[in-house]
């Protein structure tokens, strides 16, 4: 990367293309974002060579917030990133954020791509978990108390037809209880 950093969120696309964000560089947060482009015949060589002046990372429009230990996932052709540590401090003082940020990724008229802050999670979370399931958007656990609590992104009522997700909000679902602790989770499609 062109950045070195830990404690970043990073999402795959289905074209192939890599996203990065934020993340911790040893100092500070980022609110940097990198992207590449895989292909099915990839390797370090080939990566390398096709565009030497920009090599295989390439950087795009930074987050508006710097953040580490967040979360992001794809959602609806955007991609979502939220909650974290936004410096030394807060993780010291284990305080999260609720700040929620969609990135449109990058077109011909938006080179860089394009930030654009929604509702904010109820509970500012980090080191959790972004999860996509039937068209719906959940925020899992936390690291920090309560860990087992859940959050769902919601279109206004009735639903906008559009894309926008300025109109949609966050509300609080039933915690796990038989969970005391949530740090990860994933769908699996069924084939």
């Amino acid at each position: 990367m062109r950045e070195a950093r830990d404690a970043l969120a990073a999402v795959a696309l289905s074209d192939g293309r890599v996203f990065v964000f934020g993340g911790w560089n040893g100092h500070s947060s980022l609110a940097s974002v990198e992207f590449c482009q895989l292909r099915g015949d990839w390797s370090h060589t080939i990566a390398t060579a096709a565009r030497p002046e920009e090599g295989f990372w390439r950087p795009l429009e930074p987050m508006r917030t710097p953040r580490y230990f967040h979360a992001a996932v794809a959602f609806r052709g955007k991609i979502i990133v939220a909650g974290g540590y936004a410096s030394a401090k807060d993780d010291q003082d284990d305080v999260g954020q609720a700040v929620v940020e969609v990135f449109s990724p990058p077109t011909a008229e938006r080179p860089l791509g394009e930030w654009t802050r929604v509702a904010d999670l109820l509970v500012p979370r980090k080191v959790f978990t972004l999860l996509v399931y039937k068209d719906r958007l959940y925020a899992l656990g936390n690291n920090g108390h309560p860990t087992n609590t859940i959050e769902e992104f919601i279109p206004a009522d009735p639903p906008a037809v559009t894309e926008d997700l300025s109109s949609w909000s966050w509300t609080a679902l039933d915690p796990l209880n038989a969970l005391s602790d949530i740090y990860g989770a994933v769908v699996i499609q069924q084939c």
